[in-house]
C-alpha cells in the first residue's frame, strides 16, 4: 500500500486545503443507516435535518482537510534538526530524551520566541512522542497544548490540541491517521476571524494511491460544535474515489448518522454529479461548487 502525500486529506488539483471528502451532496438512503452505531456516550439527542445538514457537512470537510494541517504543526520537537528549549524571549521548554537522543516529551511554559517585527511564537502545554522501531514518529499525545503565532499586527493564528493523534504511516504523511481528542484553529486578520473547532472519537482516515486515482476510507465520530454532540461518519466498504481531474470525489458514499436515527447520505456518482439525501428525502443533484457554496465552504476561483 502506498500512502498519498500532500497537504490535506484529498489533495486534488486546484484548491489549497479542499479537495473532496465533503465536496459533494447526499443521496440514496439504505436501511443500514438505522442500525449499527453505538451511542452510549451521547446522553442527549442530536437530530440531522435540512437545517443542520449544511453545518454537519461543513464540519466533515474541516475534519478531513484541516485536522492533518494542525497535527503536522505538533511534530516540530520530534524533528532531529529542531532545537528544543530556545525560548529566546522568555519562558521555558523542557524536553525529555530517550537513549537514541530523540525527544519523547516537551513541557512548554510561556515559551516565547520573537524573531523580530511580525514574527512571534508563544507555546504552552505538553507534547509526548512515540516512535516505531525505525525511528519514525507514529504517535503524539497533547496535553493542553497551544501555540500562538503572529505574522504581523493584523495576522494571528492560534492552535490548540488535546488528545491522542496517531500517524501509522509516519509524520511525513498526512493522509493516514487516527484521532481521539480535540483540535482548534483560530485565524485573526484585519478583515475577519475564523475559528475551527474539531472533536474526534476513534476517528481514522486511510488514503491509498491507486496509480492515478486514489481511495480514501474513513470512519469514527466527529463533533458538531454548535450542538456539542457527536455523529458517526463512514464511507462504506469501498471508500471514496478521488481523481486529480476533480475537486470532489468521483465515486462512493459518505454517511452521517446521529444518535436518534436521523441521517445524511452523500452519493458521489461522477464528476459534478452529487446527490444528497436527508432522512430519506433526496435533494436535487448538485455540482461540486454548488455543494461547497451550499455548506458554506469557500470556493476558490478557477
Amino acid at each position: 500500500m502506498n500512502v498519498i502525500t500532500g497537504s490535506g486529506l484529498l489533495n486534488l488539483a486546484g484548491r489549497s486545503l479542499c479537495c473532496g471528502l465533503l465536496a459533494t451532496s447526499l443521496s440514496a438512503c439504505n436501511d443500514h443507516h438505522h442500525s449499527s452505531h453505538s451511542n452510549d456516550a451521547q446522553p442527549a439527542t442530536l437530530t440531522l435535518n435540512d437545517s443542520t445538514a449544511p453545518q454537519a457537512l461543513l464540519q466533515v470537510w474541516y475534519s478531513a482537510n484541516d485536522a492533518p494541517q494542525i497535527v503536522s504543526q505538533l511534530t516540530g520537537p520530534a524533528d532531529p534538526n529542531y532545537t528544543v528549549g530556545s525560548c529566546l524571549s522568555g519562558g521555558t521548554a523542557t524536553p525529555t530524551l530517550d537513549d537514541d537522543n530523540r525527544v519523547t516529551s516537551v513541557t512548554f511554559d510561556q515559551c516565547h520566541d520573537n524573531y523580530g517585527p511580525g514574527f512571534d511564537f508563544l507555546e504552552n502545554g505538553i507534547l509526548n512522542f512515540v516512535y516505531d522501531n525505525d525511528g519514525n514518529l507514529v504517535k503524539i499525545t497533547a496535553e493542553n497544548y497551544s501555540k500562538e503565532l503572529a505574522l504581523g499586527p493584523a495576522n494571528e493564528e492560534t492552535l490548540s490540541a488535546n488528545g491522542v493523534f496517531q500517524l501509522p504511516a509516519g509524520a511525513g504523511s498526512s493522509e493516514s491517521y487516527s484521532l481521539d481528542g480535540n483540535l482548534t484553529k483560530v485565524d485573526n486578520t484585519t478583515d475577519e476571524r475564523n475559528e475551527i473547532n474539531l472533536g474526534f472519537e476513534q476517528f481514522s482516515i486511510t488514503g491509498t494511491d491507486n496509480g492515478g486515482d486514489s481511495t480514501v476510507d474513513t470512519g469514527g465520530r466527529i463533533l458538531l460544535p454548535e450542538s456539542g454532540r457527536y455523529v458517526d461518519l463512514s464511507t462504506g466498504d469501498n471508500g471514496l474515489t478521488i481523481a486529480g481531474t476533480s475537486e470532489c470525489p468521483i465515486s462512493g458514499t459518505l454517511d452521517l448518522d446521529a444518535n436518534d436515527g436521523s441521517y445524511i447520505s452523500v452519493l458521489f456518482n461522477g464528476e459534478d454529479h452529487i446527490s444528497v439525501t436527508v432522512n430519506g428525502v433526496g435533494q436535487a443533484e448538485q455540482t461540486c461548487d454548488e455543494f461547497l457554496i451550499g455548506i458554506g465552504y469557500p470556493v476558490s476561483p478557477l
